[in-house]
């Protein structure tokens, strides 16, 4: 039932879309644009994939709260729901239960259905520790019902091109990782699946698209190798790091 309203939600952002690029002036896909560049490159790369699926580096309590925050109003899903998603799909790369099978599904499904896969919470138990994650989770659909009537309160149109539109951009963003990027691209890591790094992808996705490259080191926030790859997550991270102190994720210390 959750996956159908998640669906549903995105069908919403993608007419909303469609409605900003043909009937709204330019200025507003620029604004969808850079409000597109804030959800995905520090609520969804950094947040949701670096930090809270691979633990790969170590922020201050503000950003983890924040970046969480941010993630969950790009209309993916709550971040125990998308963690555990992930996490699956690494337990599983390509194979018949990767629930982001490029060799297993239809591409369609792939690229807008995986919301209608069941979240495994088994593969995000960490996140259930935290009484924040929590709180994203049970009330995902409640915190976008008030976001959205805040922005009406403010100016209605603000729901097309500061919320709903960037949000379909960053599903779209989300999923071509899953569907090129196991499909099409060069690989630096001879491993045991498809996944494969994409200079296209990973500019327009701020560094996810050196896919290979994170699936032979999950664990490097880091995802460039080559001089002539360009992770643009991983140069925040470095720049958040600089002025963070490396303590424990506040999902460790029980928030």
């Amino acid at each position: 039932m959750i996956g159908y309203l998640v669906l549903a939600h995105q069908i919403i952002a993608h007419l909303a879309l469609i409605a900003v690029i043909f009937f709204f002036p330019f200025k507003y896909l620029l604004i969808t644009l850079l409000m597109y560049c804030l959800l995905y490159c520090f609520g969804g790369t950094i947040t949701y994939h670096r930090l809270l699926s691979h633990n790969s580096f170590k922020p201050k309590k503000w950003f983890y709260y924040i970046g969480s925050f941010i993630g969950t109003l790009s209309c993916s899903g709550s971040p125990i729901a998308w963690v555990a998603t992930h996490l699956k799909h690494h337990r599983f790369t390509d194979q018949e239960s990767d629930p982001h099978s490029m060799r297993y599904l239809q591409w369609y499904k792939v690229q807008w259905l995986t919301m209608l896969v069941r979240p495994e919470t088994k593969y995000a138990v960490h996140l259930l520790r935290s009484r924040y994650q929590v709180f994203l989770h049970r009330y995902y659909f409640l915190i976008h019902l008030f976001y959205a009537l805040i922005l009406a309160a403010i100016d209605y149109k603000l729901i097309f091109y500061f919320y709903l539109a960037p949000a379909a951009l960053v599903w779209e963003a989300g999923s071509i990782i899953n569907t090129i990027c196991h499909t099409r691209g060069y690989t630096n890591y001879s491993i045991a699946n498809d996944s494969k790094n994409n200079t296209l992808v990973a500019w327009l996705t701020f560094g996810e698209g050196l896919h290979n490259n994170h699936h032979a080191r999950q664990s490097n926030f880091d995802f460039s190798r080559k001089p002539n790859e360009v992770d643009i997550g991983g140069l925040f991270i470095r720049l958040l790091q600089q002025k963070s102190v490396h303590t424990k994720t506040p999902e460790s210390v029980n928030v």
